[in-house]
């Protein structure tokens, strides 16, 4: 969990800094840019995406082998919502800063990820 915790921090962090933003609207243009007939981008997006969840599912999976993760989840699919809801939060903040309240925001994604992560 704490690399899960660790994560969504650096992304709320990043997103108040005015060069991580700018850092952060690349991201997503070349994001999606790699959809096009480019594929050298898209290899190094995929890596880049891989390497994300691969991070991400390490906490899960460890957290499975010494009981603080319940049984019976699955690590990579974890990974995979993870990194797609910091992704669409980061992109729905970018988009309407004054619509969407990170900080509650991430709050609820960590209530959400204890209530499902949470050994029975």
């Amino acid at each position: 969990m704490t690399a899960i915790r660790y994560s969504a921090a650096t992304c709320q962090t990043d997103l108040q800094n005015p060069l991580e933003r700018r850092d952060m609207r690349a991201m997503f243009a070349l994001t999606f840019e790699a959809l096009g007939p480019d594929e050298s981008l898209r290899e190094r997006m995929v890596e880049f995406t891989t390497s994300m969840r691969a991070d991400l599912a390490a906490a899960p999976r460890r957290g499975v082998a010494d009981g603080s993760v319940r049984d019976g989840i699955d690590p990579d699919l974890t990974a995979v919502l993870i990194a797609s809801t910091l992704q669409g939060l980061a992109y729905e903040w970018l988009l309407q800063p004054d619509a969407v309240d990170l900080d509650r925001a991430y709050a609820a994604l960590g209530d959400l990820l204890r209530d499902h992560l949470a050994p029975a």
